[in-house]
């Protein structure tokens, strides 16, 4: 098995969201630290430590910091849902190459979204678990993935950027004055705006461990979405985590 895959750290904000993960994990044991359930075990006979996080960036640094001191993970995926932006639709999935945290902001001292510790704006995945993730997407929906009963016909794998802050963006004006501040890092803007994984980027960066982040599109914060988002994450996103996830780990 190659390295980076030795023992994956695997994370989602919420349960719903990568429930059938846990539920196919087998030779599970529990660790509590602090507030934090970390669940060891096997799935698809690779080695994993699967915890939630919690929603937002702090809780999610928390974790990734734990995970990867606690736990000797060689690797991070972090998996969920998140609302969309350019070119994506509802019910396609992106796999993030480059996060940018949209809502840090210390100007003049130094430019907007600049994090001093690792002196750049934006953060790009690792290129060998990127490509790894990206052809297990692709595998994943070769297979004809499709939710006809939430209008989900044709989902597509965005190869893209994801933009993350401490806010939950449900209205359109709020989601495009964010597009706009973001354009001069960002020229082709981003595909997905969450809410924890550029804080991911930056912990694992800091660290040195390689990471991902893969999200399902769930909405696109205008209100146009027919797509009751419990049942989404429940129906779409969870079986994405784990489709993906599978054939990530069974990959020769």
């Amino acid at each position: 098995m190659i390295a980076i895959l030795a023992v994956i750290g695997i994370m989602s904000a919420l349960a719903d969201e990568a429930h059938l993960i846990l539920d196919k994990m087998e030779h599970k044991e529990t660790v509590q630290i602090g507030c934090k359930e970390f669940v060891k075990g096997r799935f698809e006979e690779t080695p994993i430590v699967f915890t939630l996080s919690g929603i937002g960036k702090v809780s999610a640094a928390t974790t990734a910091t734990l995970l990867i001191s606690q736990f000797d993970v060689e690797s991070i995926v972090f998996t969920g849902v998140a609302g969309g932006g350019a070119g994506t639709e509802i019910g396609d999935v992106v796999i993030g190459h480059t996060y940018l945290q949209h809502d840090i902001d210390i100007r003049p001292i130094f430019p907007q979204f600049y994090i001093f510790s690792l002196n750049r704006q934006a953060l790009s995945a690792d290129d060998l678990l990127f490509d790894m993730m990206k052809t297990a997407a692709d595998r994943f929906f070769e297979q004809g993935i499709s939710f006809p009963d939430l209008g989900i016909h044709s989902p597509k794998v965005h190869a893209g950027v994801i933009a993350s802050g401490d806010q939950f963006v449900y209205d359109p004006v709020h989601h495009e004055t964010i597009a706009e501040s973001v354009r001069e890092v960002l020229p082709d803007g981003f595909q997905a705006i969450e809410m924890e994984g550029a804080a991911v980027a930056q912990v694992c960066h800091e660290l040195q461990v390689p990471f991902i982040v893969i999200r399902a599109i769930s909405d696109k914060a205008d209100h146009s979405a027919k797509v009751d988002f419990l049942n989404f994450t429940q129906k779409v996103a969870s079986l994405y985590s784990y489709g993906i996830l599978k054939e990530l780990t069974c990959s020769p």
